[in-house]
């Protein structure tokens, strides 16, 4: 009796063994490298435009405020615009993770040499939840390490074009669209200070130094409460 019984033992053990050897080879068949399952066609769908109603309403005031002098790509990513500096290995690649997949709406250019001019943040409502400040926070102490202006501007129903080029490039098509500077490079301030388009706040005058391409100054806000709008100006070499 007792051998019938391990007999049976055996035979389920077996059993067990040969069933499970072929649930493993069905899961490395699955796994091997070039597999691939036949494209299904409702995987995706194509959007009808990249952009928001927001974000295709400020592009067109952007195009039209820029000129022809400037162009403008949308929706890049950090690592395009951003290198990891003096890391390696894996800090290098922790650091490039934190970029990779993180973009800015807007990327203004130089026509000509497609230099990076600015980089603009629409900001509108999803920015004042807690993960979007941390985000927020995150491009923008990048950017300025990296030493390159970012504009955020907030989500509005309507810009007027000069404006949106005083932000963005510091420069209006009419003289009494920009502000006479009187701010100087260090924070010292003097009595007809420029004031932040957003928060009133003073700016005070910053220079970031653009390697062989000489130095770029940029206003900058300096309410420390969390506005962080920068208006760049013309490079002085």
């Amino acid at each position: 009796m007792e051998a019938i019984r391990f007999m049976e033992s055996l035979i389920g053990l077996m059993v067990l063994l040969v069933v499970g050897a072929f649930v493993l080879r069905f899961l490395e068949s699955k796994s091997r490298p070039g597999r691939s399952r036949a494209p299904v066609s409702s995987d995706f769908i194509a959007k009808e435009s990249p952009f928001t109603a927001a974000e295709a309403r400020f592009l067109r005031v952007l195009d039209e405020a820029l000129g022809e002098e400037s162009r403008v790509f949308a929706k890049l990513r950090l690592a395009d615009l951003l290198d990891v500096r003096g890391e390696r290995g894996v800090a290098w690649l922790r650091a490039f993770n934190q970029i990779s997949a993180k973009h800015v709406d807007f990327v203004v250019c130089r026509r000509e040499t497609l230099e990076v001019v600015a980089a603009v943040e629409l900001d509108d409502r999803s920015h004042q939840a807690p993960s979007r400040q941390r985000r927020d926070a995150f491009v923008d102490r990048a950017f300025a390490t990296a030493q390159l202006p970012l504009v955020r501007v907030p989500v509005r129903r309507a810009y007027l074009p000069d404006e949106i080029r005083v932000m963005v490039l510091g420069v209006g098509n009419h003289a009494s669209a920009v502000p006479a500077p009187a701010a100087r490079v260090g924070g010292s301030i003097a009595s007809d200070v420029r004031l932040c388009h957003v928060c009133g706040s003073p700016m005070e005058l910053r220079a970031a130094q653009r390697g062989s391409g000489g130095t770029r100054e940029y206003y900058a806000c300096t309410n420390a409460r969390g506005c962080r709008v920068t208006v760049a100006v013309r490079d002085a070499h």
